[in-house]
């Protein structure tokens, strides 16, 4: 699988805070981790999920959307 280059929000805060980490994997689709725990787990998310999330919030419409059913897996690093 080739590496991941994790991407913060913009708007994270420099010291931490709540934040989470996206990574594109171009054959596995999109992995979301815990910027406090980068080595703890990963969601994976196929990338058709994750752009209809990227979609939804854009609309500012998931209070009002069908839930979103994603294919979750979860992974864990090494």
């Amino acid at each position: 699988m080739e590496a991941l280059t994790w991407r913060k929000s913009s708007r994270s805060s420099p010291n931490g805070g709540q934040c989470v980490e996206v990574a594109l994997n171009s054959l596995a689709g999109v992995f979301v981790r815990d910027s406090k725990d980068p080595h703890g787990g990963q969601l994976q998310f196929p990338k058709a999920d994750w752009n209809v999330f990227l979609l939804q919030l854009r609309a500012e419409d998931l209070h009002r959307a069908e839930p979103f059913r994603a294919g979750v897996f979860l992974t864990k690093s090494k």
